[in-house]
């Protein structure tokens, strides 16, 4: 995420890697705030949940929130950004990995004995992409230990189970990041199986991020929707107040989309901008979402035509909200040219996994290791229509076929 409002670096971008800010979501949050309650979506409406400044801030006050103490042991999977890592050990707790095989699935065997031999006091699931990890083996695993079972949504908002449980609602507790998933400056929320936590109120964050944040993903949606002299007023009224004031050091900033933990960042909670955003989604809008995220990923895999391609088993899962389509390059080599095709064509593809934690050894985690060196996330996100997914897909076919050339020369 942008630091501060700066236009695209394409200029006629047409898929950004998030969705953008829209008249239309502003339309349903003022319908909201006007008209009568309507029921929301979990966690959106799930009583004591807690809307905190971004999911690492959840995980953080997730992990205090179940009392664990100074170096008792968090066990998570070899795949992950990394910032919930960092969130984890900045709580107290110590990190070690479990092993997830090449369809981001856990190794459960090696989950069982670690979780036995460690004493590991907490199991960490990430539903990848929105898809389900094996709930029900891994809460009767956590029993077994007696230890919590978190389910880290931060990808997964709005997916459910084949049975239709969302996800999120199984485990001790529940991580979510909002703005991956909708088009607001920032959000996380975390869920309490046992209830509101009695942590200290979070505190409201600087008002120059959610301004930078709203504009930037505001200037953007004009320019993607064809609106360009739209966005070449709101880009000059930027230019205009930026000439007399500095928005991040007046109003202060707090960084989104971030790699690594700003500690300071931790005790924030959303900001009301984002906030009443969100709080205009009823379930409609929720399952319109998942609905297109769906449709895109179902015609990127047919258009694509190979399933070598996609990292995950096909085809997508009942209940499961795609947070973008996971292509499987040959290797890393592959995947630069697939990341720096897209880029040249306005596509926000998105290297979400390309870092491993430092504590993680990855001569220890080979195929996790290897998803980091061949997935590319390519946007399905509700923004897009069906041309824009075809367009993106003559791209992606393009770049394969140049990058298969080029071995067979070499």
């Amino acid at each position: 995420m942008p630091d501060a409002i700066t236009m695209p670096a394409v200029r006629h971008p047409f898929a950004r890697a998030l969705p953008t800010l829209s008249p239309e979501v502003l339309g349903g949050a003022l319908q909201a705030a006007v008209g009568r309650a309507r029921s929301r979506p979990f966690p959106l409406g799930a009583p004591g949940a807690r809307w905190l400044f971004l999911g690492r801030n959840a995980v953080y006050r997730g992990l205090r929130a179940l009392g664990l103490g100074a170096g008792e042991l968090v066990l998570m999977p070899a795949l992950h950004h990394g910032v919930e890592v960092e969130a984890a050990l900045a709580a107290g707790v110590r990190v070690e990995f479990y092993p997830v095989d090449l369809s981001l699935q856990p190794d459960l065997d090696a989950v069982r004995r670690r979780m036995r031999s460690a004493g590991a006091r907490v199991l960490y699931a990430i539903h990848f992409i929105g898809y389900p990890q094996p709930l029900v083996e891994m809460q009767a695993i956590a029993r077994e230990a007696g230890a919590y079972l978190i389910e880290d949504c931060a990808l997964a908002l709005f997916s459910a189970t084949s049975e239709g449980v969302p996800l999120g609602s199984v485990g001790d507790a529940s991580i979510f990041s909002l703005y991956k998933t909708l088009p607001i400056p920032d959000g996380g929320v975390l869920w309490l199986a046992q209830g509101r936590d009695s942590l200290p109120e979070p505190r409201r964050p600087p008002w120059g991020s959610t301004i930078a944040e709203a504009g930037s993903s505001a200037i953007s949606h004009a320019f993607t929707s064809g609106h360009e002299r739209l966005a070449e007023l709101l880009w000059a009224a930027v230019r205009r107040v930026r000439r007399h004031v500095d928005l991040r050091r007046s109003l202060g900033e707090a960084a989104t989309g971030t790699n690594h933990l700003d500690p300071a960042c931790l005790d924030l909670g959303i900001s009301p901008f984002s906030r009443w955003l969100a709080s205009g989604l009823d379930e409609a809008a929720a399952c319109r979402i998942v609905e297109r995220r769906r449709r895109n990923f179902e015609r990127m895999a047919q258009a694509l035509g190979d399933p070598a391609l996609l990292a995950l088993p096909a085809p997508l899962p009942v209940g499961t909200c795609p947070l973008f389509f996971p292509l499987l390059a040959r290797d890393g080599a592959q995947k630069d040219h697939l990341l720096c095709a897209l880029e040249r064509a306005g596509i926000g593809a998105i290297n979400f996994w390309r870092i491993a934690h430092p504590a993680l050894v990855p001569a220890d985690f080979p195929e996790a290791t290897e998803l980091r060196e061949r997935i590319v996330e390519v946007p399905i996100h509700q923004d897009l229509d069906e041309e824009a997914v075809e367009q993106i897909v003559r791209v992606l076919k393009g770049a394969l076929a140049a990058s298969r050339r080029q071995r067979s020369i070499a």
